[in-house]
Formats: C-alpha cells, sequence, structure tokens
C-alpha cells in the first residue's frame, strides 16, 4: 500500500498542510483512505488517473485517515473510504456515488458546470424543483448576487435557480425563496441566502446512496434500508412517510438509508427481487465484520407497522396484540397424496419448522396469503407443511435450513416448484402467478390489492 501510494500524482496532505494545499485549487476532490479497506487502491488509481485531466481546476488529494485524526474529526469522517468536495478551503459536500471512473468523473464535470438556473415557464419551475438531491429557488433579482456567492462554495451539490419570469410568482405562488430536498418531499421557504443556513439545510437526515457498497456501512450498527425506484414519485412519497415516522421514535440512532433498485444489483440478486411495484425495506446490522440482513415482510406497510417490526428487532418490544388470529391448517404426510396431488387443486406449502431461521417472518406473510386467496378455496389450497417431522414415501423436497414455499399446481403430471419463503411479498406473488393454473382476471387483481390492504391492518 505504501509503495503504491508513493507513486501516485494525487496531492498527499496532513492536518499541517490540508489548507494550504485546498487553497492552491478552485475545486479539491479529498479521498481520506485506510490501510485495512479492500476498495481504496482502486480509488486511489481512479483519482490518479484523472489528476492530469482536470490539472489546476480540480486537485486530486488524498489523506491517511489513521494518521490525521485532528481532519477525521473535523470532518466527521467515520466510514472509510471516504471522498469529501472542497471549494477553496471551504467544505462543500460528501461524495456518495459510485467508486468508479465514470461516475467520479461525472460529478468533476458537474462541479465544473455549475452554474445558475433560468426558469421561465411553469415546466422549466417543475423541473428544477425534482433536481436532486437539493435546490434553491430564487424568484427576486435582489438575492442573485448572494447567490452566485452561494454557487461558490456549494456548486454542483446544490442546484440554484432564477425565475426570470416576472409573472410566474404569481401564477404558481412561489415564494421569494425556497430551498427543497426532492428526495425528502421537504421545502422550506428563507427570508434571506445564508450560506450556513444552506450548508445545515443540505445535510439529508436520509443517506440516498448510489453506492451499494455504502449500504449498511456507514458508521452505524443497526440501517434500515429502503430499495425502491427514485424515478417514481409514488416510491419517494411512500418511504418519505415512513422514514419520518420512525424517525420521530429512533431519532439519529438508526441510519436511514435509500438506494434504487437498478444501482443495487448486489441485493436484488441475493434477495431474489423481481417485482418492482413497491420499496422493500431492509434492517442490517453489524455481527462483527459482517452484516445481518432482514427484509420486512409487508407489501404497502403502514408507518406503525414498519416502527413496530423496528421496535421488536432492536429494542425487543413486542407489537400489540394483534386483532384476529389467522390460522395457517397443518397437512400430515397421510394427507399429502389426497391433497397436493389432487389435479383439480392449485396447491401452496409453506415448508417450514418452528426453529427454523426466520420461521416467524414466514409465517407472517404467509398468514397474509392464506386471507388473500380465501376467495379462491375452492381452485387454491395452503397448508403449513413440516418436512422434517412428516415423511412420505417417494417425496423429494429441496433441502433447506430456512423456510421454503413449495407450489403444486393443479396438472395431472405433479410437478413441485420451491423457492424461498424470505422473499418480500411482491417476489412471492409474482412467482406464484407463473406457476398456478388459477387464472385471474384484472378484476380479481383489483379486488385483491383492495383486500390486501385491510388484510394489513389487522396481522402482525
Amino acid at each position: 500500500m505504501l509503495l503504491y501510494l508513493l507513486a501516485l500524482k494525487t496531492t498527499k496532505a496532513t492536518s499541517k498542510s490540508f489548507k494550504t494545499i485546498l487553497t492552491q485549487t478552485p475545486i479539491s476532490m479529498v479521498f481520506f483512505y485506510g490501510k485495512q479497506c479492500p476498495p481504496c487502491n482502486r480509488i486511489n488509481a481512479i483519482l490518479d488517473n484523472l489528476v492530469d485531466k482536470y490539472a489546476s481546476r480540480i486537485r486530486m488529494v488524498t489523506v491517511d485517515a489513521s494518521t490525521n485524526n485532528e481532519l477525521t474529526k473535523k470532518y466527521n469522517i467515520s466510514f472509510i473510504p471516504s471522498i469529501l468536495i472542497f471549494r477553496g478551503d471551504k467544505f462543500a459536500g460528501y461524495y456518495d456515488g459510485e467508486w468508479t471512473s465514470p461516475s467520479i468523473t461525472s460529478i468533476c464535470e458537474n462541479l465544473l458546470s455549475a452554474d445558475i438556473h433560468f426558469i421561465r415557464s411553469s415546466f422549466d419551475y417543475f423541473r428544477f424543483k425534482s433536481q436532486k438531491p437539493a435546490n434553491l429557488l430564487i424568484s427576486k433579482s435582489e438575492h442573485l448576487s448572494k447567490a452566485e456567492s452561494l454557487l461558490d462554495q456549494y456548486g454542483g451539490m446544490v442546484h440554484i435557480g432564477l425565475i426570470d419570469n416576472v409573472e410566474l410568482p404569481n401564477q404558481l405562488n412561489i415564494p421569494d425563496l425556497q430551498f427543497c430536498r426532492p428526495m425528502d418531499e421537504y421545502c422550506a421557504d428563507l427570508e434571506e441566502v445564508d450560506n450556513d443556513k444552506v450548508r445545515v439545510l443540505m445535510e439529508s437526515p436520509t443517506n440516498h446512496l448510489s453506492n451499494q457498497e455504502l449500504v449498511g456501512e456507514l458508521p452505524f450498527q443497526n440501517s434500515l434500508v429502503a430499495l425502491f425506484d427514485e424515478s417514481d414519485p409514488r416510491h419517494i412519497h411512500d418511504v418519505a412517510k415512513l422514514y419520518s415516522h420512525v424517525r420521530e421514535f429512533f431519532g439519529s440512532n438508526l441510519s436511514y438509508q435509500t438506494i434504487d433498485f437498478m444501482k443495487a444489483q448486489n441485493y436484488v440478486n441475493q434477495l431474489q427481487i423481481v417485482s418492482f411495484l413497491h420499496p422493500i425495506f431492509l434492517y442490517i446490522s453489524k455481527e462483527g465484520q459482517k452484516n445481518k440482513i432482514i427484509i420486512f415482510q409487508r407489501l404497502l406497510p403502514q408507518p406503525d407497522d414498519l416502527l413496530n417490526w423496528l421496535k421488536q428487532l432492536i429494542l425487543h418490544i413486542e407489537p400489540p396484540t394483534p386483532k384476529t388470529k389467522i390460522n395457517v391448517p397443518r397437512m400430515y404426510a397421510d394427507d399429502f397424496i389426497q391433497h397436493a396431488l389432487d389435479p383439480t387443486m392449485d396447491v401452496i406449502l409453506l415448508v417450514a419448522s418452528p426453529g427454523m431461521r426466520g420461521y416467524k417472518e414466514a409465517k407472517q406473510i404467509f398468514q397474509i396469503m392464506v386471507q388473500l386467496f380465501e376467495p379462491y378455496k375452492d381452485k387454491i389450497g395452503l397448508w403449513e407443511f413440516d418436512y422434517s417431522t412428516e415423511h412420505v414415501q417417494g417425496l423429494s423436497m429441496t433441502q433447506s435450513d430456512s423456510p421454503q414455499i413449495s407450489v403444486w399446481p393443479a396438472t395431472p403430471e405433479k410437478l413441485g416448484s420451491t423457492f424461498t419463503a424470505l422473499a418480500s411479498l411482491p417476489v412471492i406473488l409474482d412467482n406464484l402467478v407463473q406457476i398456478l393454473k388459477t387464472e385471474f382476471t384484472q378484476q380479481d387483481v383489483e379486488e385483491m390489492a383492495s383486500r390486501l390492504q385491510e388484510i394489513l391492518q389487522i396481522i402482525e
């Protein structure tokens, strides 16, 4: 590692030389690295290759976090690797994108091209307000000079827009100054352009990540992570509402993170996610050097559902007693051939033992399925089957130490299909629709969605 760093073109800074180095270029990208850091060599190589490209415009700086405690404390560096952006010697923000050359090059280009946006129509206005991660909207030109100083300090990290249409503020009831973070559904009206206040407002309580390598890795023992479609306003709204409710109880004792499905392919593959219609929530806790991941098994949860789930996981507070107990019938070995191999019935089995890891979560989601398919009980049967205690001669099922869903469709040729019962409800339902022989009309689907909302109110 030491020999590698000696060959780099990047500028190595210490606590003593840091400020002097930053003032030598308009913009600096500062990389805090550590010796026990697998991605650090890769990031160093990327920055090294960009030194000549940006020359005197953006300086690539490296800081050894282990020997510069003064800097790590000053800028709250609690995770290595970390990349910070500076304009002059003023801190502009953290880089949370992917550790790839195209992504880092993109942020450099954004920093260099940062400028005032001129807004001339309602279309321009709504498009500007949706720009991530944050934006400052100005409707009176008297604030422009101060906004330009803000651009000098935070350009590329916050978008600044000036309404260049005297009629537009009255038409759309636009305030003189407004700061927005669209991913949080947060907007605040301001009385004046204040650089320090904008710095505070830029800091979202939710880490909206673009780099899957950072998921669950920020400086908290416990993280709540939402996988969602960041281009879908409904997804943004649902996550913001649920996170706000959870934050009222847990405050800053929990890390709140989001990442787009398409930017988190490792998690999508690991969790076998095939449906992206709704956000999927994960609880990630540290166990030594590894992360333990637990998936929230509810579709379209209410705020209290997510909060109660976290209380139980983190604080071991049992959720409120459910209003209705939903029984899942058991299938025994003597009944297997009669029911599971019935060519006129689609059969869904929860293959699990009470002592299995994830049994409780799988049982809860299977209870939802029992209620959901109740109107189709003459076509679809659901049972719980303990393969470890019930032995059917000639029956072969996939061996697993976690709960499984086994599906036996209504066909003369009885071949079961098996997949994990710990996937999210959308994933399970998608799999079932593809395997079951029962046909569902559009009206059936709409009624099922409505019934699901009622079921989620009573099942814990």
